[in-house]
């Protein structure tokens, strides 16, 4: 009896120390890593130029996926040439700046600047995101605002 006890304990001790080495590789970075902000904006940009759609609508906030997914096919997009740049995140919430050209049915936006629509020195990320975020702004600047949403980043469009 004591031999078979030593052996049973050794198995659920052998197995007890597996499954500690495999939570502690998860919790190291073993797991999925998390997308940044600036890789969301590159998978959006990257669905729109090959016209991927469901590529770009997973990219942006769950509530509006089914929405991007009916409306973006038939929008006809037309250009992309688009530029990821910087990032800037804070809490929940980020920024990514892109310049280029992108044109959506009879609409064009051409962005040059680097940081436009960016926080600045003279501009904090809250007045650059609420800038962002309004749709009577947003087409005026290359900011592009994320929110994250159970651990994963979205675009969030206005």
């Amino acid at each position: 009896m004591g031999i078979a006890a030593t052996k049973r304990g050794r198995a659920v001790g052998g197995v007890v120390a597996a499954g500690a080495l495999v939570m502690a590789l998860t919790n190291c970075g073993g797991g999925t890593p998390t997308r940044s902000p600036k890789d969301v904006v590159k998978d959006y940009v990257s669905g729109l130029h090959d016209h991927d759609y469901s590529k770009a609508c997973d990219q942006v906030t769950p509530g509006l996926q089914s929405k991007c997914n009916e409306q973006l096919p038939s929008a006809g997009v037309k250009s992309v040439d688009m530029h990821v740049g910087d990032q800037v995140i804070s809490g929940d919430r980020a920024m990514v700046a892109t310049t280029g050209k992108l044109c959506i049915g009879g609409q064009c936006s051409t962005y040059t600047e680097k940081t436009s629509g960016m926080p600045t020195k003279s501009k904090s990320f809250d007045e650059a995101f609420a800038a962002a975020s309004d749709p009577d702004k947003a087409n005026d600047l290359g900011a592009v605002v994320l929110v994250k949403h159970k651990g994963k980043w979205y675009i969030q469009l206005t």
